[in-house]
């Protein structure tokens, strides 16, 4: 598990720091494995089964929430909310990253239901190699794993900004699908 995620973390040479940059592959364990294996057929979750050139998810947008158990942690519900609106469309995935060394589960997810895969980034590559500053963070990334909107997340951002970008994205599926 652990050199296959060291292989995906940095697989590619540049980081993922600009709207319209390519997102990188990543294998993460699952915090809450039963619904993450519900979700998606396995407990570690990898990011080119939802975008990309073949995935095996259908998905018009992955939204990566990035946050450790000390910051981030009590935007999740504000997330989960966001994520209630977009139930009916399977192909919208939300993915918490908990970026923490020593939290698991608990720390990460407390008491909270959370209805989307929760991964635990104990090493932290993947926030390194997304170059994370600060959390929470959260990375939009479209069907053809180009990251769509970043943001440092605040309440504004969550409940605005985001589902915004999100029918954006939707929306552009529409079009497409309607030309072919």
């Amino acid at each position: 598990m652990f050199w296959s995620l060291l292989f995906f973390a940095w697989q590619a040479n540049a980081s993922p720091k600009q709207v319209g940059d390519y997102a990188i592959n990543f294998s993460l364990p699952a915090l809450n494995p039963q619904l993450t294996v519900k979700q998606t057929g396995a407990a570690d979750v990898m990011l080119s089964r939802f975008v990309g050139p073949v995935p095996q998810i259908d998905s018009s947008a992955v939204i990566l929430y990035f946050y450790s158990a000390t910051d981030g942690v009590e935007q999740l519900d504000m997330l989960t909310t966001v994520q209630k609106k977009y139930r009916s469309k399977k192909s919208v995935h939300f993915i918490g990253i908990c970026a923490d060394r020593k939290t698991e589960y608990s720390g990460c997810i407390g008491s909270r239901r959370i209805n989307f895969p929760v991964l635990h980034d104990r090493f932290l590559l993947v926030m390194d190699r997304y170059e994370i500053e600060a959390f929470p963070t959260l990375i939009l990334i479209d069907r053809n794993g180009r990251v769509f909107a970043r943001s440092k997340s605040d309440a504004k951002f969550l409940m605005e900004d985001l589902p915004a970008s999100i029918d954006a994205i939707l929306e552009d599926d529409k079009k497409i699908y309607r030309s072919k």
